[in-house]
């Protein structure tokens, strides 16, 4: 056979596929970079039995697809936690904040927590003003945009 002997070509597919699995997610061509890594060393001992070396590629990236992924996806993605995480360092719940415009009759107003201005709702009987301490009770909304606030 004239130009590049077949374990090269299948040891430069099997490399080319694992550095593609760095950039496409999916845990898939790690084991197709496999398959073709076996596949070299077959084509290395028998060098001129091609049948043979894909067969050896077929049966080692489908067999150790089918064997290893689950294994591996569990080491690449972690441990499921019971505990809700939705993207924000610390719940809100308890912390104090400032009243940095005063609420209206509609119960709606304005406070300063970890230095940003937040929207705020309160219930109609509490009237709070501009220097006044809150304690944030929840979310107002699902958007988190706003907080519902009582009287510490």
């Amino acid at each position: 056979m004239d130009g590049l002997p077949l374990w090269l070509i299948w040891l430069v597919a099997g490399l080319v596929l694992a550095l593609l699995e760095l950039v496409v997610p999916g845990m898939i061509l790690i084991f197709f970079s496999l398959g073709c890594l076996l596949s070299a060393l077959a084509a290395l001992i028998y060098s001129d039995a091609l049948i043979l070396q894909v067969v050896v590629f077929c049966l080692s990236s489908v067999g150790a697809l089918l064997i290893l992924r689950r294994t591996f996806m569990g080491w690449f993605q972690g441990q499921v936690s019971d505990v809700v995480d939705d993207g924000y360092d610390n719940s809100p719940e308890g912390a104090l904040a400032e009243v940095s415009k005063d609420f209206g009759s509609d119960g709606f107003g304005q406070i300063k927590y970890r230095g940003s201005f937040w929207k705020a709702v309160t219930r109609l009987d509490h009237n709070f003003v501009v220097g006044d301490k809150v304690r944030i009770v929840s979310w107002a909304d699902k958007s988190k945009t706003s907080f519902f606030v009582e009287k510490l």
